[in-house]
Formats: C-alpha cells, structure tokens, sequence
C-alpha cells in the first residue's frame, strides 16, 4: 500500500530539521530562476524604477510582464522590426503607461542596416549592403531619456545579440540615475564588438555595476552547451554589496 506523501513528509521532517534539510517543492529552483521572480527580489530589495526602458522589446510582452511587479513605472520601449508595430500601437492605446519608437539603440542617432532573421527573434544590426538587410533608425538611450523626458531612475532591459557595448557608449549620461540593468548574455563570441559573459560583467564593473542576479539560462540543442541567460546588474554602492556573508 502506497503511503501519502503528506505522512511521509510529516515522519522525515524531525529528521531533516536535526541536520538543517528541508524537503522544497520541485518546481522551486525552476521559479526562482525566472525573470519575473528576479524582479520581485528586485523589489524586496527596494528597487522601483521610475521608467522601464525595454530596448529590444519584440511585441512588448516582456514589458507587460514586467509592469505586473512595477505597475508604478513608466515603460519606453524600442523595437527595430516594422513586423512589432501593430502589436506595440496596439499595446500602448490600450496602456497609457506604455509608449515606443521603431528604432534600434546604438551609441549615435541616425540610420543603419538592419539583417532581418526568418523567426525575427534573430535579428540584429548588419554590415552596410549585407544582402537582404532593410535601413532602420537608430537612436540612443540617453537621446530617448531626454527627448521623452523619462522619470528616473531607470531600469534599462537589453535583448540585442551582441550589441551591448555601443549601446551601453549610448546610455553613458543615463546609468548614473539607473538602478537595475537586465542583460541577455552569451557564453559564445557572437562577432563585433559582443562581449561574452565574463566580459560584460568586467565591462559593467567599470561603469559601476555588478551582477545581483541570473535568470532565464538557455542550452544548445546541438551539444547542451550553456548558450545564453539574463544577467542582472544593479550599482556597485548597493548596500547589498555591504556583506560578504551567506546568511
């Protein structure tokens, strides 16, 4: 006869407790390393951005996502891909906090090639003339924080294959007044200028930042190779840095 596992919780659990294990839910690890649940530790810290600035937004799901945990921010979200229009106007008539711009982030405004994937999950700025490439606008953070004249501080969000550091260059009179980044990272050298994982850290270290959090991690079907996660990043002087101690 099979026992419930209730009873079989209640009969180890003095057990357990006298050698400090505890028997977790099995899909706690699974939550504990998503997006959502990184902002809301986020948030229990203290952090409450004024302006989310979601930089690579796709159709604005990850924004609506994210308001759940800040309904108190403003959200500005920019999207290369004329295919995300209809769902981003859509979004933002029916959200007055939400507003965006076609445009891609850089470290300059003005225009360049944008090399548009299949899945159009894939796409990224291109060499000019690279066959099949379409002229987009681009812009940077700081030009879009002043023009818009976000509320600070910020929480800046990048999904943009490899182009970190320029757009980073961008962003320079904004990361002062930024309290948390969310960064897609890579474990593989995706050309350019991309900075693999370890790099982006040391990178974001320099401009005053260290990593608080890892979410969202993702394997290559091929090998099971570590391919990419979110990286999580808030202000060095964070009081949280304060303790070195685990408990």
């Amino acid at each position: 006869m099979a026992i419930p596992p209730g009873i079989l919780y209640r009969l180890a659990k003095p057990f357990l407790d006298r050698r400090g294990m505890e028997v977790l839910p099995k899909d706690r690890h699974e939550k504990k390393g998503t997006t959502p649940s990184a902002l809301q530790r986020a948030r229990g810290r203290g952090i409450c951005p004024g302006t989310v600035i979601d930089v690579g937004a796709s159709d604005g799901r990850w924004s609506v996502a994210t308001s759940r945990v800040f309904p108190e921010a403003r959200f500005h979200m920019l999207e290369p891909l004329l295919e995300r229009k209809e769902s981003l106007e859509a979004l933002c008539a029916k959200t007055p906090a939400f507003r965006y711009r076609l445009a891609a982030a850089s470290d300059r405004c003005g225009s360049a090639h944008l090399a548009v994937s299949e899945d159009l999950d894939g796409s990224a700025l291109s060499a000019d003339g690279q066959t099949g490439a379409r002229l987009i606008d681009v812009t940077t953070i700081d030009f879009e924080v002043a023009k818009n004249d976000l509320l600070a501080p910020y929480l800046i969000k990048l999904d943009t294959h490899g182009f970190e550091a320029e757009i980073l260059r961008g962003a320079l009179e904004t990361l002062p007044q930024t309290e948390m980044l969310i960064i897609e990272a890579y474990n593989f050298n995706l050309g350019g200028e991309a900075l693999r994982f370890p790099q982006l850290c040391l990178h974001l270290e320099s401009l005053g930042f260290r990593c608080a959090d890892l979410v969202d991690l993702s394997w290559r079907p091929s090998d099971g190779m570590l391919w990419q996660m979110d990286l999580v990043f808030i202000p060095s002087a964070s009081p949280s840095f304060s303790c070195n101690a685990y408990a």
